[in-house]
């Protein structure tokens, strides 16, 4: 998602954008991953945010702002129709 000279991205705006925001949607929004690789050691690591707090529980505290490289990991949520 290209961005303009200096414009900062929020997590949860990256998925509005995408059209993932929807609440009720087909998307586990409770367990959104941010691959992100640490600078000093070269070594990937992983943040997991609860996307679904952020926007419809107004905790913008959990809410992450993206850096350059960053991959965001959006799984779909799983159904049971079976008991």
């Amino acid at each position: 998602m290209p961005l303009g000279e200096g414009e900062t991205l929020m997590l949860s705006e990256a998925i509005l954008r995408a059209g993932g925001g929807q609440q009720g949607g087909f998307f586990n929004l409770k367990k959104v991953r941010i691959h992100r690789l640490d600078p000093n050691t070269k070594k990937e690591f992983t943040i997991t945010v609860d996307v679904n707090a952020v926007l419809y529980e107004g905790e913008r505290i959990k809410d992450q702002q993206l850096q350059d490289g960053d991959r965001i990991e959006v799984r779909d949520k799983t159904f049971n129709f079976f008991n």
